[in-house]
């Protein structure tokens, strides 16, 4: 799986969007559960994320898009909502070899809080 991580800080809240090009499975919460484990492992302080639920948006172009709600637990103790898309392209137009291990890529740009 390639994954490229955005990050945009607006205000306190902080719009997370993921895209994750999965050739592995084809099971929608499975494909969320990986996307988020590699979010996580990108995140600045993962110990101070805490995912809540998911939930798949179809898209008309038949790729699948994963919108996750989670919190994270400021050093002041404070709590807020945040959101990240997770998006799948059609495996069908993908001509990657499920075969590969995990390739990496990222682009992070969220401002300090």
């Amino acid at each position: 799986m390639t994954l490229i991580l955005k990050g945009l800080t607006l205000g306190t809240v902080t719009v997370l969007t993921v895209t994750g090009f999965n050739v592995f499975q084809d099971n929608e919460t499975q494909q969320a559960e990986i996307c988020l484990e590699q979010a996580k492992r990108l995140i600045k302080h993962p110990e101070s994320v805490h995912f809540q639920e998911h939930k798949a948006v179809d898209v008309k172009d038949g790729s699948l898009r994963i919108q996750v709600i989670y919190t994270v637990k400021k050093d002041n103790g404070k709590r807020y909502k945040e959101n990240s898309v997770c998006g799948f392209i059609n495996r069908d137009s993908l001509e990657l070899n499920p075969n590969d291990k995990f390739n990496q890529s990222r682009e992070l740009a969220l401002a300090e809080r």
